[in-house]
């Protein structure tokens, strides 16, 4: 196609001969309308529009490629609807798995999160026995103390051998019971 795009603009004197996409014809030869004349006795070229600039040709070279053109793309547009189908297939097969994996993934960044916060913060596991004693010691509000560094305060508590309760909630605005 590129030695028929220099043959014709040698053999035509339109150096601005070129072949252009267009919406509605595919592939077109355009030449600027000032170099239309070059073109009338030409058997070869149809014309399909002429602009305030621009006219636009066809050759039966040029439908031919513009046919072949158009079967590939519809012949890629079919092979990219199959492969996207058997992709779809092929996850949907394996769904019940996929969500396991990422479960089990999720999990795996939260523990990874946590633990890594814990070694940057120096954070401890609470140690749980079947006693009554309850025991902090420089206890820290997690998202306080990252929000506000320096004014937080922390806490120690020791509750011994009493009873406790913990009362948790959406209306947890420091009410105590003991």
């Amino acid at each position: 196609m590129l030695y028929l795009l220099v043959f014709r603009r040698e053999k035509l004197n339109i150096p601005r001969l070129v072949i252009n996409s267009h919406k509605s014809f595919i592939r077109v030869v355009e030449i600027p309308l000032t170099k239309q004349a070059a073109l009338e006795g030409d058997s070869d070229f149809v014309l399909l529009e002429a602009t305030s600039t621009k006219a636009r040709y066809s050759t039966l070279k040029l439908q031919e490629l513009n046919a072949k053109l158009k079967s590939l793309q519809e012949e890629h547009e079919q092979v990219q609807k199959a492969l996207s189908e058997d992709l779809c297939n092929q996850v949907t097969s394996h769904a019940d798995n996929l969500k396991e994996l990422a479960v089990s993934m999720a999990e795996l960044d939260v523990a990874t999160s946590l633990a890594l916060l814990a070694l940057q913060r120096s954070y401890v596991k609470p140690v749980i026995g079947y006693n009554k004693e309850f025991s902090i010691k420089g206890g820290r509000h997690a998202v306080v103390d990252m929000l506000q560094p320096n004014s937080f305060v922390s806490n120690d508590c020791e509750l011994g051998e009493k009873t406790v309760w913990i009362v948790t909630g959406p209306n947890m605005g420091g009410e105590k019971f003991n």
